[in-house]
């Protein structure tokens, strides 16, 4: 268990989800669009945290302009 101070190095697609304020769905999409790269641990996908973190640079240094279909 992680405590407050602490962030977690890989996130699932709900996680990434509210880091970036899309819906489940779409965070899913840009796994499966290869937009974010992602481990498989058993039945989970988990994202690491840094590339959530690089793609929020990338939005914000406007290289991308619209996440989803």
């Amino acid at each position: 268990m992680l405590n407050r101070t602490e962030e977690a190095l890989l996130l699932n697609a709900p996680a990434v989800a509210r880091k970036l304020g899309i819906g489940r769905d779409t965070a899913y999409g840009l796994i499966r669009a290869k937009v974010l790269p992602s481990v498989r641990v058993g039945h989970k996908v988990l994202v690491p945290a840094r590339a959530v973190d690089e793609l929020i640079a990338r939005i914000m240094r406007g290289e991308i302009t619209q996440l989803g279909a």
